[in-house]
C-alpha cells in the first residue's frame, strides 16, 4: 500500500482466524464469549467480522491466542461498524488496554 495514503500509524497484518470476544461488563460476571472472525490487527487496533452490529463506544475483550500459555485478553473499543450482508458486519476497533 502507499505510505503517504496510509493513515494508519501502524502497519496492519491481514489475518483469516476465528476469534473469541466478550462484549459489554468486564469482570466476575462477563458474558459468555462468542466467536467472530479476525480480519486484521495492528498495535493500535484490530479489524473482525461479526454476526452482529456493535454500536460505537461499545467495549468488548478479545482472546488473542498465543504460542505459549493462555490467551491475551485485550480491552477494545469500536470506533466503527458497517454491515456487510445480511447478520454480518465489518467491525473496526481501538485498542484501550491489554488485561492482565
Amino acid at each position: 500500500s502507499n505510505r503517504v495514503l496510509d493513515k494508519r500509524s501502524s502497519p496492519r497484518v491481514g489475518l483469516r482466524t476465528k476469534l473469541a470476544i466478550v462484549t459489554g461488563q468486564t469482570g466476575p460476571f462477563e458474558a459468555a464469549p462468542v466467536e467472530v472472525w479476525l480480519r486484521d490487527l495492528s498495535a493500535g487496533g484490530i479489524g473482525i467480522v461479526h454476526n452482529q452490529d456493535l454500536e460505537r463506544g461499545t467495549p468488548f475483550v478479545a482472546h488473542l491466542p498465543r504460542r505459549q500459555g493462555v490467551a491475551l485478553r485485550v480491552l477494545y473499543e469500536v470506533a466503527h461498524c458497517k454491515r456487510l450482508a445480511k447478520d454480518l458486519y465489518s467491525i473496526g476497533a481501538k485498542l484501550s488496554r491489554i488485561l492482565p
